[in-house]
C-alpha cells in the first residue's frame, strides 16, 4: 500500500499556499500551488521517487491550463501538451525516449534547425477532439497523417471569450510529402457582409503559416476556410472546409 502525506504551507504574504505530497520513503512526490481553499492554482511539479522531475503543469481553478510537460524516468522529454480549463486544446507532442536528432520548424518564414528529441506523434486539439495528427518513425520520417490539416485557434485562454480588438490566429499546417502543396482560402464576413478574401499557399518547404485577424468591429464574425490539397501532378485531390463564428 502506498501512503501519501500531504502538507499545506503558506508561501508568502500574498495569500498563496502550497501543497506538498510525499512518497512513503520521504522523498517529495509533488508540490502544487493552491488557493486558500486548497484548490490547485498555479504551478504544479511532480517528481519521481529518486528526485528527478516527472511532470510540470499549470492549474487554474483546479483544472489543467496552459502547457503540461511529462518526462521519462531517464530524464528525456516524453510528452508536451496544451490544456484549456481541463480540456486538451492546441498542440500535443510525444517524443521517442533517448533520441537526439535535428528537426525543422518555421519562425517568421525562416527555416530554423533545432536540436532535440524525435517526435513520435503530433496532434492538434480544437473544439471536440483531434483535428489533425501525424506519426513519425525514429528517424523523424512521416509515417501517417490524418485530419484536414487546417486549424483555427486563438491565443487567448478561452476561445469563446473575445473582446473588441482581440486577435484571432489561424494556423495552416504542412502538406503531406505525398502531396505537392496545400492552398487555403479564407473568407470573412461581419454581420453578413463580406469584408475580406485571402489566399495562402503552403508547399513542403514550410511547416506552417499563420493568418492574424484583428476583431475590431462589434457584432458577429463568420469565417469560412477552404483547404485544397494538390497532388504531384497539380490536380486537386482533397477539399476540406472549416466554418466558425465569433460574437463580439
Amino acid at each position: 500500500m502506498i501512503l501519501i502525506f500531504v502538507f499545506l504551507m503558506n508561501c508568502g504574504d500574498n495569500n498563496d499556499y502550497q501543497i506538498v505530497s510525499y512518497y512513503p520513503s520521504g522523498s517529495i512526490k509533488e508540490t502544487s500551488e493552491v488557493n486558500e481553499h486548497s484548490v490547485k492554482e498555479g504551478l504544479s511539479i511532480g517528481f519521481f521517487e529518486n528526485g528527478d522531475t516527472a511532470r510540470i503543469a499549470t492549474y487554474k481553478a483546479g483544472k489543467l491550463d496552459s502547457t503540461e510537460v511529462l518526462y521519462y524516468r531517464s530524464g528525456g522529454l516524453n510528452i508536451r501538451r496544451s490544456w484549456r480549463m481541463g480540456e486538451l486544446f492546441g498542440e500535443y507532442r510525444e517524443f521517442y525516449e533517448d533520441s537526439e536528432s535535428v528537426y525543422y520548424t518555421i519562425l517568421d518564414k525562416d527555416t530554423v534547425a533545432i536540436e532535440g528529441p524525435v517526435v513520435s506523434k503530433y496532434m492538434f486539439y480544437y473544439g471536440e477532439g483531434i483535428k489533425y495528427y501525424r506519426e513519425y518513425d525514429r528517424k523523424g520520417r512521416l509515417k501517417e497523417e490524418g485530419g484536414s490539416g487546417i486549424i483555427a485557434f486563438n491565443p487567448l485562454e478561452k476561445s469563446n471569450e473575445f473582446e473588441l480588438n482581440d486577435t484571432l490566429k489561424i494556423q495552416f499546417l504542412l502538406a503531406s510529402p505525398n502531396y505537392a502543396y496545400r492552398e487555403f482560402e479564407v473568407i470573412t464576413y461581419h454581420n453578413d457582409s463580406l469584408i475580406s478574401e485571402e489566399n495562402i499557399k503552403i508547399n513542403n518547404a514550410l511547416s506552417s503559416a499563420f493568418l492574424i485577424k484583428k476583431l475590431d468591429r462589434l457584432g458577429k464574425y463568420q469565417f469560412y476556410v477552404k483547404c485544397r490539397i494538390y497532388g504531384k501532378m497539380d490536380s486537386s485531390v482533397k477539399v476540406d472546409t472549416l466554418h466558425f463564428g465569433i460574437q463580439i
